[in-house]
């Protein structure tokens, strides 16, 4: 039997050992139900500490390695900056000996089935990426109901061939500090004549905080690189009316952060930082109002 090799990957910032030691329980969970199904499975776990100060010490991670041995290696690297979620992936996907990457929240938690119910579409060749179901906050854009095929995958929990993710050349981290880096990466991906696939069945759970009202507020950190890469997506996809459209209204938004992100855009215009266009005559981007895909509900 061909042993199957799996790099899971997630980059660290502050985060709660307690939780990631939740994320990790239920990675080395899932990797053992897979080989109790009588498959052979090299899994690797990859973590990317951008955190001011490392948050673990190589006896702690080796510590988790012992504790967790349905993972077969965990790996611990320090970046020294913070990298944002583009520029650490791919330094840490750079030298995976894998043939598929799952590039993934730190607080995702993955069901016991993951691994098969994820990989079930891969039997097709033309399947370059798949993605999970969010649970209890089920992502709400629309996929076809006969094919699961999906407009992106959300970096969530996005699984990759490898080489797929190296042709189409990772992350755009000379773009995307982070937000709509999936987006981009997964139209690439079918710009190169790849298929997204939804998998409903392999469920992962993504903690979500909400108020009353069942709305989860961004803070000023989201609102600010939402608005920055909603900017650059406009660029980079062939939307101009999008781009002017954008500037007008963060320009003039009582949120500070958008106003901010909107001086940066110009600024990186002005000094020719702006990624080149692609896709001019829309054959993959797709813009529904605000959104990247139609949407199913409202959350």
């Amino acid at each position: 039997m061909e042993e199957l090799h799996i790099q899971l990957q997630s980059i660290l910032f502050n985060n709660d050992k307690a939780d990631i030691e939740k994320a990790v329980s239920a990675m080395s969970n899932a990797a053992s139900v897979y080989r109790q199904k009588g498959h052979a499975l090299d899994c690797v776990l990859v973590y990317g500490d951008a955190s001011e100060a490392p948050l673990y010490t190589a006896e702690e991670i080796l510590l988790l390695k012992q504790k967790y041995d349905g993972l077969t290696d965990i790996r611990y690297i320090v970046f020294g900056e913070n990298t944002g979620t583009s520029k650490g992936h791919n330094r840490m996907a750079k030298d995976a000996q894998a043939d598929y990457l799952l590039l993934m929240n730190p607080d995702i938690i993955l069901c016991p089935n993951f691994f098969e119910e994820i990989l079930s579409p891969f039997s097709d060749p033309a399947v370059g990426a798949a993605e999970g179901r969010q649970i209890p906050l089920e992502h709400p854009k629309d996929y076809d109901k006969a094919t699961f095929e999906t407009s992106w995958t959300s970096g969530a929990c996005t699984f990759i061939r490898s080489d797929v993710f190296r042709a189409v050349g990772g992350y755009d981290a000379a773009t995307f500090f982070m937000y709509c880096d999936d987006v981009d990466l997964a139209w690439r991906v079918r710009l190169a004549g790849y298929k997204l696939i939804y998998c409903p069945r392999a469920m992962i759970l993504h903690s979500k905080m909400t108020g009353a009202d069942g709305m989860s507020a961004p803070s000023s950190f989201e609102i600010y690189w939402s608005a920055l890469a909603n900017l650059l997506m406009s660029v980079k996809w062939s939307f101009p009316l999008r781009t002017a459209e954008l500037i007008d209204r963060y320009s003039h938004s009582t949120e500070k952060e958008n106003r901010d992100a909107t001086a940066a855009f110009l600024q990186m215009k002005e000094e020719g930082r702006l990624p080149s266009p692609l896709d001019p005559e829309h054959r993959i981007a797709v813009m529904y109002d605000d959104y990247y895909a139609p949407q199913r509900f409202n959350l």
